[in-house]
C-alpha cells in the first residue's frame, strides 16, 4: 500500500487539478508494477501540503500510521531536501517525483520509478543467475538465489560488501564534508544499510567509521542469526594515489576496532580493501576497421579488464594489484573504465576472483537493469553521501544524520534503502 502527498512552496495552494493529473499517472504506474509482479494500491486520497516542516511531519505521520509502505511525493517546486529530512527522520520511505514528469512522463519513466520503489519497500529487482554445473539457464520464475552461485566462494559463508565515500562542499567553501558507509545485509548482496555523518571540511578519512561499522555489524548480526560476516570486502571511493597508505592506516584499524567493541577479536573477520578511482584520463577503445586510411574506433564490451604490469606500455601500477574494468556499455561517447587498486588483503584474494566479484557487483545496482560504470557498494556510498548533503542543505544537523542512520538501521525495518 502506498500514499501520495503533493508538496508545494508558498502559502497558497496552486490552482492545479491535482487528482485529474495524478489519476492517469498512477494508472500507468500500477500497470508497470503489475508487470513486475508488485501489486500496488493506494491507501487513500492524495494529500496536499506546503513545505512547512510541521505540516509535512503531521501528514507523513498520518501516512505511516495508516500503513503506507512508501509515499509518492509529487513536487510542484524543488522541496526535495525538506521532504527527505522530515520523512527520513521518522523512518518513512518516500519517492519524490517532479511535477513536470507527472504531467508528461518521459519514455520509460514509470518503470524506472518502479525499480526504486520496489527496492525501498524491501523487494529485489534482479539477481545473478547460477553458474553451477548441471543447472544451465536462469532459476525458476520468482526464485531469487540466496546466495547466487555466481558470487564465487566468498559467499559460501556470510560476506559483507562495504562501500565508503566522502563528499566535499564546492571549492572555497568551509562547510562540513559528508561521509557515508553502506554495507550489504544479505547473501544476494542486494539489501544495504547506510550510515551517514558529517565531519571536518575537506577531511577525506572517515572520522566516525568505527561507530558506523558497529551499527552496520549489529544490523548484519540481527539479520543473520547473530553471526558476524566471515569476510568484509571494502570498496573505498574518492581517494587519490597519495592517500592510499593514510586510508589503510586509519580505516582498517577502525573496522577492526568496531569488532572489538562488539566483543570479538580484531581478526574475527578477514578484510580486503579496494580503492575505486574514476577521476583519471585513461580511456579504452578498440580499433574495429580502417576506412580510407582512417581507423574506426568502438567502445569495448562490458567486462573488459586490463591488469598487465611491467614494460613501457603498462597503464597499471607496479606497486599495487591494480586493474581497469570497463563494466558498462556507454550510452554515448567513449566509455570510461573505473580503476581499482587492492591496497589491503587478509583474505587471500586472487586478482581474477576480485575482478569477477567486482564486475558481477556492477549488475546488482537497483536503479538500473543493466551493468553500471563502477561497483555497486561504492555507487551506493556516493548516493548516501549525497543524501547527507541534501539533508544538511535543508537545515539538518550532525545529530539528525546520526538519528536517521540509527532509525533506518533498526533490525526490524522491512526496508533500509532510503538513500537510493
Amino acid at each position: 500500500m502506498y500514499g501520495v502527498i503533493v508538496v508545494y512552496t508558498g502559502r497558497r495552494v496552486p490552482n492545479i487539478n491535482f487528482q485529474g493529473m495524478l489519476d492517469p499517472f498512477e494508472h500507468e504506474f500500477a500497470q508497470e508494477a503489475g508487470k513486475a509482479g508488485v501489486p500496488l494500491r493506494r491507501g487513500g486520497p492524495a494529500m496536499v501540503s506546503s513545505d512547512d516542516e510541521r505540516e509535512l511531519l503531521t501528514k507523513f505521520e498520518m501516512m505511516k500510521k495508516g500503513g503506507a509502505r512508501i509515499v509518492l511525493v509529487p513536487m510542484i517546486d524543488d522541496v526535495y531536501g525538506k521532504v527527505k529530512l522530515v520523512a527520513d527522520g521518522i523512518g518513512q520511505a518516500t519517492q519524490c517525483l517532479k511535477w513536470k514528469n507527472i504531467e508528461r512522463p518521459p519514455r520509460g519513466y514509470h518503470y524506472n520509478v518502479m525499480l526504486k520503489v520496489n527496492t525501498k519497500m524491501g523487494g529485489t529487482n534482479h539477481t545473478l543467475i547460477s553458474r553451477l554445473p548441471g543447472r544451465p539457464g536462469p532459476p525458476p520464475q520468482g526464485m531469487f538465489q540466496e546466495p547466487p552461485a555466481s558470487l564465487s566462494w566468498l559467499f559460501d559463508k556470510p560476506c559483507m560488501l562495504v562501500g565508503i565515500d566522502v563528499s566535499h562542499a564546492e571549492p572555497g567553501s568551509d562547510r562540513e564534508s559528508m561521509a557515508a558507509v553502506v554495507a550489504s545485509m544479505d547473501g544476494r548482496a542486494w539489501q544495504y544499510v547506510a550510515d551517514i555523518s558529517s565531519q571536518t571540511a575537506r577531511l577525506e578519512i572517515v572520522n566516525a567509521l568505527e561507530p558506523a561499522m558497529v551499527r552496520l555489524l549489529k544490523c548484519f548480526q540481527g539479520r543473520n542469526n547473530g553471526k558476524l560476516p566471515a569476510t568484509i570486502i571494502v570498496y573505498r571511493d574518492g581517494v587519490g594515489d597519495g592517500q592510499f597508505e593514510q586510508v589503510v592506516n586509519n580505516e582498517i584499524p577502525a573496522i577492526k576496532g568496531a569488532m572489538m567493541l562488539l566483543g570479538y577479536p580484531d581478526n574475527a573477520c578477514k578484510i580486503a580493501m579496494i580503492i575505486c578511482q574514476k577521476g583519471h584520463h585513461t580511456r579504452l577503445f578498440y580499433e574495429e576497421s580502417v576506412t580510407d586510411g582512417k581507423p574506426n574506433y568502438i567502445n569495448p564490451c562490458p567486462g573488459l579488464v586490463v591488469d598487465s604490469t611491467g614494460g613501457q606500455d603498462s597503464i597499471t601500477s607496479a606497486k599495487y594489484n591494480e586493474f581497469y574494468l570497463n563494466s558498462h556499455a556507454a550510452i554515448q561517447g567513449t566509455a570510461k573504465p573505473c580503476k581499482y587498486a587492492l591496497v589491503y588483503d587478509s583474505i587471500g584474494l586472487k586478482l581474477a576472483e576480485l575482478q569477477l566479484l567486482t564486475y558481477w557487483s556492477c549488475y546488482l545496482y537497483s536503479r538500473c537493469n543493466k551493468s553500471v560504470s563502477y561497483c555497486t557498494p561504492a555507487y551506493y556510498a556516493h548516493w548516501a553521501s549525497k543524501r547527507a548533503k541534501n539533508l544538511f542543505a535543508a537545515g539538518g544537523s550532525s545529530q539528525d544524520l546520526i538519528e536517521i542512520s540509527e532509525k533506518w538501521a533498526e533490525t526490524g525495518a522491512l526496508s533500509t534503502m532510503f538513500f537510493v
